[in-house]
């Protein structure tokens, strides 16, 4: 039995573990920010060779979110997943539906506006149906809903053997995504191929993430002494995957690689040595990474009006005031929708 000192100290090296996934989404964010608002040849030929080359932020982001979410699936907790619909649903919808009522009336007062012209109400419908219509980044708030749906209804049919259907069907979408058999969905219309190959892109990801978290190996790394060593060999694991070619280049977020991108990604910010439990730090840190659904929904149509004033292709210049701006249009949108809810 452990002693209350060892309580404790556990209690720490877990709240300073999760704080290291904190950081981890803060850079992950603003890697996607930085992937549309960097300069190419810049990037290419600097230290940030990274962005234009790799994009393992969105995968890292699935891993994470069902990293974190799998025991509502593996003990069916109803309450909990429904709670969680509810954090994917009020950004997908808000922010085409704050997009569409701006974009609007800045278009009928000045005849002048991000997408140069009116969006009808079916644009609008068609976005919240299929994620593809007025703002194409939503796909992957889509693909959560969706894939919350699926594992939600089969946890719910076979119960203790959840963990083995999950494992046969993320094999089995990526044997569609290696045999090309995924490319048969191009065939449907651009809204509907699109999204289903979005979500199927985004299932072995998910399932990789709850049954990581499931296997007890986080627990196998917290009783190892020397973590910071791991988290050392991870991040040059890591360095050495953005640098080279090790897997076969697949199309956009399919195949192994972003699997295993996604675990080195974890374990290398999960195992960080934090030694500061300053609470200002810690909270500034939380802050900062609160509202990064929010920036990730956001950024392109914020770069977007930025851009008339502001050349944003200045590498970092650019994506940090994208991140910025993003960041507080996020606050301020649900902040009011909070207020306002029951009322």
């Amino acid at each position: 039995m452990l002693s209350n000192k060892n309580v404790k100290t556990n209690k720490n090296i877990n709240k300073n573990r999760i704080l290291g996934i904190e950081i981890l989404r803060l850079i992950l964010c603003f890697w996607v920010v930085s992937y549309h608002y960097t300069n190419r040849k810049y990037a290419n030929h600097r230290y940030l060779f990274f962005i234009k080359t790799k994009y393992y932020h969105v995968p890292c982001f699935t891993f994470i979110s069902f990293f974190f979410t799998s025991n509502l699936f593996i003990y069916r907790d109803i309450e909990k997943i429904k709670k969680r619909f509810e954090r994917l649903f009020m950004p997908y919808f808000i922010y085409p539906v704050f997009i569409w009522i701006i974009n609007n009336c800045i278009f009928l007062c000045f005849r002048y506006n991000i997408f140069n012209r009116l969006i009808s109400f079916h644009e609008l419908f068609i976005q919240l149906i299929v994620s593809t219509q007025i703002m194409g980044l939503l796909w992957f708030l889509f693909s959560c809903i969706n894939i919350t749906i699926i594992i939600t209804i089969l946890s719910i049919i076979f119960k203790s053997n959840i963990l083995y259907v999950l494992e046969i069907l993320s094999l089995f979408f990526i044997f569609l995504q290696y045999s090309n058999l995924d490319l048969n969905l191009d065939n449907y219309s651009h809204q509907i191929g699109r999204t289903l190959r979005n979500t199927l892109s985004q299932i072995p990801l998910a399932v990789s993430g709850i049954i990581f978290e499931e296997s007890n190996l986080i627990k196998y790394f917290n009783n190892y002494n020397n973590i910071g060593f791991i988290s050392l060999i991870n991040f040059l694991i890591v360095i050495f995957m953005l640098k080279n070619d090790i897997f076969r280049r697949m199309r956009a977020y399919n195949g192994i690689e972003n699997i295993f991108s996604s675990y080195i990604l974890f374990i290398a910010f999960y195992l960080l040595p934090f030694h500061n439990n300053n609470n200002i730090i810690i909270k500034i840190i939380k802050l900062a990474t609160k509202y990064t659904q929010g920036i990730y929904c956001l950024h392109i149509i914020i770069g977007k009006l930025i851009s008339f004033t502001i050349d944003l292709k200045l590498t970092l210049i650019g994506s940090s005031i994208t991140y910025i701006f993003s960041y507080m249009i996020s606050f301020l949108l649900m902040h009011i929708f909070r207020n306002t809810k029951f009322k």
